[in-house]
Order: C-alpha cells, then sequence, then structure tokens
C-alpha cells in the first residue's frame, strides 16, 4: 500500500504560492499531498460543460483582475510542465493537490476556478480528469471513515480491503495510480500504513481525540513489533510511549480541537490522553506542571511581542533602519523587564531573525 507517486511538479506547487502571495491572497501552512490518504478539503461533483472554453467564458471576469491573473498563470504553468504527461493517470491525479490549494485559496469559487483552469489547460480531456479526481476523492472520504476499523486490522486485511476499494472506485486507473502493487511483506505494509494514518489523521475533521489516538497508538505498536521482529526490548515501551506522545500532541487535528477548549477543558483533556497512553499517575501530575510553567512563559511572551510591536510602530522608520541607538537601548529595556537574565538570549535569536514565540503553539508539547 504505497502512496501515490507525484508527478505534478513540485515547481508548479512553489510558483502558485508565490503568486498568490503577489496578488493578495494568503497561503495556507501546508499544501495537501495528494496520495492513498490525502483528504478532500470539499466535496466536488464535475461539472457537464460542453466545450474547452467556451463553456467557461461568461464564469471568467470581463477584465484584468486578480482572478483572471491567477487563472491564466496556472493554465501557462500546467500547458508547460504537463502537456506533454497529462494522458498518464497518475499525472491526472496529481491534480488533486491543486485543487486542495485553490479550494483554501479561494472559497465557494474554487470550484468554477479549478474547473475553469483544467478546461483552459486540456481542453475536452478536462472533464475525464474531473471525474477521476471525484472518483479518488470517494475513495479518500471512505478512508478516512474507515480510518478506525483499518487501524484494528492486520496488514495482509488491511491491504485486501483497500486494494478491493481501490478498484471498487476507480476500476483499472488503480493499476496505473499504484503500479505494481501486489501484497508485500508485513514489515513495508506497516511502514506505509503509519506514514498513511500520520497524513489522515492530520487533516481529520470526524474522529474523536479517544478515536485518534487509538488509531495511532494500534498502527505505531504493530509497527514496533515488526521492526524489532517482536525480540522482546526494555526500552521499547519507553521510547514508544515517547514517540506517541510526541507524533499525537504534534497532529494538526489535535491541536484544532485543544485550541478550542478552556484552559481547564484542555489540561484535563490532556491528562487523559496521556493516561491512555501509559503515563503514570505520578508522572501526569510532573508533566501538568510543565504544562503550566509553559503556559505561562507563552503568555509572558505573547505580552512582549504586543509591548515588542507598539514600541517599534512608536518610532519612525528611518530610525528602525539606521538601527538607531535609542531604539536598541529601548528593546534592550523591553527584553530585560519581560525576561530578566535571559533578555540576552533572546536578543540573539532576534537578532539571527528567529522570534520564538511566533512559532507554532503545541499544547502538550511545547
Amino acid at each position: 500500500m504505497r502512496l501515490v507517486s507525484l508527478k505534478f511538479s513540485a515547481f508548479v506547487l512553489a510558483a502558485v504560492l508565490l503568486v498568490a502571495l503577489a496578488i493578495g491572497f494568503k497561503p495556507s501552512s501546508s499544501v495537501i499531498s495528494t496520495s492513498e490518504s490525502s483528504l478532500p478539503s470539499r466535496s466536488f461533483e464535475p461539472t457537464n460543460s460542453a466545450g474547452p472554453v467556451s463553456a467557461f467564458s461568461e464564469a471568467l471576469p470581463s477584465a484584468q483582475s486578480d482572478e483572471q491573473a491567477f487563472i491564466q498563470f496556472m493554465v501557462q504553468q500546467l500547458k508547460q510542465h504537463h502537456g506533454h504527461d497529462i494522458y498518464n493517470v497518475q499525472v491526472q491525479a496529481s491534480l488533486l493537490d491543486l485543487k486542495h490549494m485553490i479550494a483554501e485559496q479561494f472559497g465557494q469559487d474554487a470550484e468554477r476556478i479549478f474547473n475553469t483552469i483544467l478546461t483552459l489547460a486540456f481542453g475536452d480531456l478536462a472533464q475525464s480528469i474531473l471525474a477521476l479526481l471525484a472518483q479518488l476523492e470517494q475513495y479518500n472520504t471512505w478512508y478516512q471513515a474507515n480510518l478506525v476499523q483499518l487501524s484494528e486490522q492486520n496488514s495482509s486485511e488491511r491491504h485486501q480491503l483497500i486494494t478491493q476499494m481501490r478498484y471498487q472506485l476507480l476500476g483499472e486507473n488503480a493499476d496505473e495510480i499504484w503500479p505494481s502493487e501486489s501484497p508485500s511483506t508485513h514489515t513495508q505494509n506497516a511502514r506505509e500504513h503509519i506514514q498513511q494514518t500520520l497524513l489522515v489523521l492530520d487533516q481529520d475533521t470526524i474522529h474523536s481525540l479517544d478515536e485518534r489516538l487509538h488509531v495511532l497508538r494500534s498502527t505505531l505498536a504493530e509497527a514496533t513489533a515488526l521492526a524489532t521482529q517482536n525480540q522482546p526490548d526494555p526500552f521499547t515501551e519507553i521510547s514508544q510511549q515517547a514517540t506517541l506522545a510526541n507524533l499525537y500532541f504534534g497532529l494538526s487535528s489535535v491541536q484544532r480541537d485543544l485550541q478550542n477548549l478552556t484552559a481547564e477543558e484542555r489540561q484535563n483533556t490532556i491528562n487523559a490522553q496521556r493516561a491512555a497512553m501509559g503515563y503514570t499517575e505520578t508522572q501526569i501530575e510532573s508533566l501538568a506542571q510543565t504544562d503550566a510553567e509553559k503556559e505561562q512563559r507563552w503568555q509572558t511572551g505573547y505580552a512582549y511581542m504586543q509591548a515588542r510591536a507598539q514600541l517599534i510602530n512608536s518610532i519612525t522608520q528611518n530610525a528602525i533602519d539606521r538601527q538607531d541607538e535609542k531604539v536598541e537601548n529601548a528593546l534592550a529595556d523591553l527584553r530585560k523587564q519581560y525576561f530578566a537574565n535571559e533578555a540576552p538570549t533572546i536578543a540573539a535569536e532576534e537578532a539571527s531573525g528567529f522570534y520564538r514565540f511566533e512559532r507554532p503553539r503545541l499544547y502538550g508539547r511545547n
């Protein structure tokens, strides 16, 4: 069960994000990869347009605009980088990346924009591409909905069920999207399954925190057992526990749910998840104390960054550009006020361009 081999040019995706920035669209923090476990951002139904260009002529802006510039740029890039290999089903499947990115940037207009780009770039072939992507999204939806069931099966059973669903939804195209797919070794399947599971869980929206932990724990246990060839290892339980916590609290879906809780609810939830991971009551109490110290530090950091921004905004741009001594002294005093003896470390970090309190806040980790 290996991941889809992406042929959608990384250059094209990078160029998309650069253009989105240039014309004022905020890029997502990550672009979902088109893989066995990539998830659809929204439901999709292929349109029934008749012609390659005329069918979308009314949808295009009548005058040059940011949206039209984006469409024209993407059409140019797709023709240049994939005009020669677009009949390859793997290449067509990889366009799901582009569809997801456009959905994040353009919201309710995304489907029309994506359809327009494909039609202008590939003419009548666009309709078959849209149909293929719709089938892939059906498969992705099924994979996510059955994630718990899949995690509880052994490697062979899981491989058989996934293969069956691929052929049911995609027919012969499954052979091209996942070429040379045959029952592999248990070790290979386990490694690929944990990779797929992490991708799915990171973007998950339908499972509870407990279910995500159950899936991740089962998958990690399977991979660990196979990697060690079922040989006893006194350090396996400890290292797996730490790895599980690190992976679990690093999931975007978990962080999203934790952020939506009150401080007390959040800590209680983190404590419960750690208990389910196998941490002792003493360990949980110690970690909760560490969490409280980290939280206080983050709050101090947020207050400092706000005060720092206000200080800089109160000084003219010319003074900042000249590294005015008065500005530097004011910032030094501000750092001492918030960080005391650690102020020199914060100053050195900022001098190198690193601002620790602009990092993502990961509850249960940092």
